[in-house]
């Protein structure tokens, strides 16, 4: 197992948590559904969407799935407490948006989007997140509020290499 950490920027609105209950069932002889419960809820985080990311953070996010299973920290919205749950990746896309054209590689990523999915093992991992630690974005455009940043460089088309400042929140 990896010991290799991330805090990933917040996404944009949209994420979705979706509960699943397992259940073993069937009807009986009077056509009445008979079943039980097996394991417990099954968490995913669906539609997880970043609308801009630098290529080496989208990149660095994509390489903690590099051993397919991850331990991941999330506020559990049944329980209204802090969870940290074995979770494996589903479909992860993006648009390359800005290239460099000294070397043809992407300077930025649009329309990131990934998944993560429950393992379903018996009792949460546990967490060891401290509340105040930072949870929201790393990344904010200098002088913007928004999603977005400063204009390209008019003469390399693509954007300044210091439109991005670590903010602590």
């Amino acid at each position: 197992n990896s010991s290799r950490t991330m805090i990933f920027p917040a996404p944009k609105r949209g994420l979705t948590y979706t509960v699943s209950t397992n259940v073993d069932s069937g009807r009986n002889a009077n056509g009445e559904v008979v079943g039980q419960v097996v394991g417990r809820d099954i968490y995913k985080l669906d539609q997880m969407e970043w609308a801009w990311l630098p290529a080496p953070v989208w990149e660095a996010m994509l390489q903690m799935f590099s051993e397919f299973f991850v331990t991941v920290t999330f506020w559990d919205f049944v329980n209204g407490r802090w969870i940290s749950l074995k979770m494996y990746p589903g479909d992860r896309s993006a648009e390359p948006y800005w290239i460099d054209y000294g070397n043809d590689t992407p300077l930025y990523y649009t329309n990131c989007k990934l998944n993560l999915i429950d393992c379903g093992i018996n009792g949460d991992i546990g967490t060891d997140y401290t509340p105040g630690t930072p949870t929201g974005s790393p990344y904010k455009p200098k002088g913007q509020s928004g999603t977005g940043g400063d204009t390209p460089d008019s003469d390399e088309g693509r954007w300044d290499d210091d439109i991005w400042d670590l903010i602590p929140y």
